[in-house]
């Protein structure tokens, strides 16, 4: 088996299951080259998988999918969280009422020291990126806000169904599946993955707007896909590849 060169994590969260079909996508065309770090919805996962991550120090990529805000990254979640239990101890200790809101931050970001980051992830793009470098991080790719919730139209002043949030995890899915396997199959520097993720949100935009006249939000789904392509920010250094 050849050396893993990418490491995905994907932190356990019902609500970014979608973000399955990314990272299955990704391990059908490069698994010889992949290591999977699973993070379950308890304290010892979370552990294991940092130490696991920071074993690693020979420039490898790191692809991060989960929920984050500007200056941490959420680790995982139970279904069950938020409910009432008769004992909560019992419950949050066997994973029932779990939830890890500060898996990765300035503390332990360090874990990324040599290695290629790139994280699609809520507001990604700002201080969590400063610290991994600070922390020796090669390379930072961060994203800005990406609503995939009705709730999270909602803090952009927008109220949308059902199907407007359908179609932008569709979307999300179909722009990083295709960009990840086209800039990691020709190996690509970072810039040149920024460049390629920009040329297939441009396309799925054009889509949207042509051939989909029938779905009504399809300007305002276009509007927040173009955001995507265009808050995406290099931290570190741009022309470093994506495969050692």
């Amino acid at each position: 088996m050849a050396r893993p060169t990418i490491i995905i994590i994907h932190p356990y969260d019902r609500t970014t299951t979608f973000l399955n079909k990314i990272v299955k996508s990704t391990i059908a065309s490069f698994g010889d080259s992949i290591i999977q770090l699973v993070v379950e919805p308890n304290a010892q996962s979370h552990v294991e998988c940092l130490e696991k991550l920071a074993s690693f120090k020979n420039n490898e990529l790191v692809l991060f999918f989960g929920h984050g805000r500007s200056d941490k990254l959420f680790g995982a979640k139970s279904d069950s969280f938020g409910k009432l239990f008769e004992n909560e101890a019992i419950a949050e200790e066997e994973g029932y009422n779990y939830h890890n809101d500060n898996f990765i931050n300035e503390a332990n970001v360090s874990a990324f020291h040599n290695k290629k980051v790139i994280c699609l992830s809520c507001n990604s793009n700002s201080d969590i990126a400063k610290y991994a470098i600070a922390g020796g991080a090669n390379s930072f790719v961060g994203f800005g806000d990406i609503p995939t919730s009705e709730g999270e139209f909602q803090d952009h002043g927008v109220i949308v169904g059902d199907k407007t949030v359908a179609i932008m995890k569709a979307e999300i899915n179909q722009i990083m599946k295709h960009s990840l396997a086209i800039s990691i199959g020709s190996n690509y520097d970072l810039d040149g993955f920024k460049n390629v993720l920009a040329l297939v949100t441009n396309k799925r935009i054009s889509n949207l707007l042509i051939e989909n006249k029938g779905v009504k939000t399809r300007r305002l789904i276009s509007d927040f896909l173009y955001r995507f392509k265009s808050d995406i920010i290099i931290h570190g250094d741009k022309r470093i590849n994506l495969i050692s």
